[in-house]
């Protein structure tokens, strides 16, 4: 039984399906290409979610204007910079999460100070599966 409060669980996510996960392998120090989740919309368009996996530690910038569709406008990550760290989230620990993300947050990079294996994939979030 629910009080109301409880608004996202892990099983109200969407599972991944073949062929709808992206793989990246992470080079250690070089950020990642760029990765283009597709959410489109206006500002006001609902958010979707981006489930992440990876077996290393992470950074991650995601765009602020919507309109990264290529390489160079997403900013690169940072992992220890103090003038980059504005921009870059994390450390994110290995393992699994999901980040709601809207049409201005369309892209991102990740880095990770060492070799890994960076996977993400578009969710549904509470309600929609």
């Amino acid at each position: 039984m629910s009080d109301g409060r409880i608004t996202q669980q892990d099983s109200d996510y969407s599972p991944p399906t073949e062929a709808a996960i992206n793989c990246v392998a992470l080079v250690g120090g070089t950020a990642s290409v760029l990765q283009d989740t597709g959410i489109l919309g206006t500002v006001a368009a609902p958010a979707g979610f981006v489930s992440i996996g990876c077996d290393v530690v992470f950074f991650l910038t995601f765009s602020a204007d919507g309109s990264a569709t290529s390489a160079g406008t997403v900013t690169d990550p940072v992992i220890a910079s103090v003038s980059g760290a504005s921009r870059t989230m994390g450390p994110y620990q290995p393992g699994i999460i999901s980040l709601r993300a809207g049409p201005l947050r369309r892209s991102f990079k990740v880095i990770s100070a060492s070799a890994g294996t960076f996977r993400w994939y578009l969710s549904n979030g509470p309600g929609v599966i």
